[in-house]
């Protein structure tokens, strides 16, 4: 019985090792992966760079070793040694827009960026970009963004021009004509700021709503009693303009005809 005893003992004291040493050993893997973690998080780099819409191609946006501190933090030697590439995983939607040196690592505009195109009405236009430092001993991510900067190269525009419109001869003044609201694809520094009529102001008088939601609510409202034997059509103009560049819409407007006129006869019988 007492060698039963020891023997049993001896089984729990080499359990108890072998739990204390797995234990050390998954303590140390973990130890070594959040160090390595730090360590590749302190190797990101971001870097930021602007350029201006309607680029000239091939536009140097910047020396993606010096700019990064690569040039003070290795050697000549290892210098030479550096390729440059990007991450496609990350970088894929927009490689067709900039070229990266795989030996001398300029950032390059690869062709004429439209900004209106690639971001329209929004604010900001940032391109993200991953940049892969090799060979593995040197092995980095460095990010990039690229802010596409905004000109005020598009002209307010109407979806329709001519507008052309019916209106009844009955109609009472208050009716009014919906006309669709200009477009401008620039951004919003650069949206359309007001409209204005330049013609028909005696019969249409414009208005202009500005919705909660960002939209706008275009009327032409007619101001007097219309006859059709008098007049039958108008034209009016409006304007709108984003305080540099503006458009113009012609608003055609049709009378509609009402039976308002009893039978004349120009001799009795």
């Amino acid at each position: 019985m007492q060698l039963a005893s020891v023997h049993f003992t001896m089984e729990k004291g080499s359990l108890k090792r072998a739990i204390i040493s797995t234990y050390q050993t998954v303590l140390v893997v973990a130890l070594v992966a959040i160090s390595w973690a730090q360590n590749t998080n302190e190797d990101d780099t971001l870097l930021r760079y602007r350029l201006a819409e309607e680029n000239e191609p091939q536009q140097v946006l910047g020396n993606i070793p010096m700019d990064a501190g690569l040039d003070t933090k290795y050697g000549s030697a290892v210098l030479q040694d550096l390729r440059f590439s990007f991450l496609s995983t990350t970088s894929s939607k927009f490689m067709d827009y900039f070229t990266i040196g795989e030996q001398n690592g300029l950032l390059q505009a690869a062709v004429s960026i439209d900004r209106d195109e690639l971001c329209p009405h929004q604010s900001t236009c940032d391109i993200p970009l991953d940049i892969s430092v090799q060979p593995g001993q040197y092995f980095q991510i460095i990010k990039v963004i690229v802010s596409i900067e905004d000109l005020n190269d598009m002209s307010p525009t109407f979806p329709e021009n001519p507008v052309e419109r019916v209106l009844s001869e009955a109609s009472v003044p208050g009716a009014s004509l919906t006309i669709p609201a200009a477009e401008d694809p620039d951004s919003p520094q650069y949206n359309i700021k007001r409209y204005q009529q330049i013609t028909g102001q005696d019969t249409f008088e414009l208005k202009v709503t500005n919705n909660s939601d960002g939209t706008v609510d275009i009327q032409l409202v007619l101001k007097q009693v219309l006859d059709r034997e008098t007049k039958d059509f108008y034209q009016v103009e409006v304007v709108a303009t984003d305080g540099e560049k503006s458009g113009t819409a012609t608003v055609e407007i049709t009378i509609r005809d009402v039976n308002d006129n009893n039978p004349r006869y120009d001799k009795y019988i």
